[in-house]
């Protein structure tokens, strides 16, 4: 029986991260399959991921180092976000971004932030929708 075991360290894929344009970071894939993937990236001091949100399906956010400040809400009639939640994540911390939650990752610290995202891989195409909504139309 061939043995199809792959095992990767967060440090090195880091490396290898691939851009991701629509929303402002890289990323690399960890572990997974077709169904759900647990990628690996960084945002830099004072970077903030742009808003968006996945009709379907949860993301999983693992915290490996540094801290930001995570902020969550909805998506009005007229297409407007409401922010609704910002909670100060750190190294350590596990959270669920449940489906059609508008999600926004900020690091408001001078270090870098690096985080493990587990979700299915077709959040990172068309099953998200990045919104106008600004970081400092956000409520802190």
């Amino acid at each position: 029986m061939k043995n199809n075991l792959k095992v990767s360290h967060w440090a090195h894929e880091l490396s290898n991260a691939i851009p991701d344009k629509a929303v402002g970071i890289s990323l690399a894939p960890l572990a997974g399959n077709d169904l759900f993937t647990s990628y690996v990236t960084e945002i830099p001091a004072g970077v903030c991921v742009a808003a968006h949100y996945h009709p379907e399906g949860i993301e999983i956010y693992q915290i490996l180092s540094g801290k930001g400040l995570m902020r969550t809400g909805s998506v009005a009639a007229d297409q407007s976000v409401k922010w609704e939640q910002c909670v100060e994540v750190t190294s350590g911390d596990f959270f669920t971004i449940q489906p059609g939650s508008v999600h926004q990752l900020e690091n408001n610290d001078s270090e870098r932030l690096i985080l493990i995202v587990t979700c299915s891989p077709t959040n990172l195409s068309y099953n998200r929708i990045v919104t106008e909504q600004k970081v400092e139309n956000a409520a802190r």
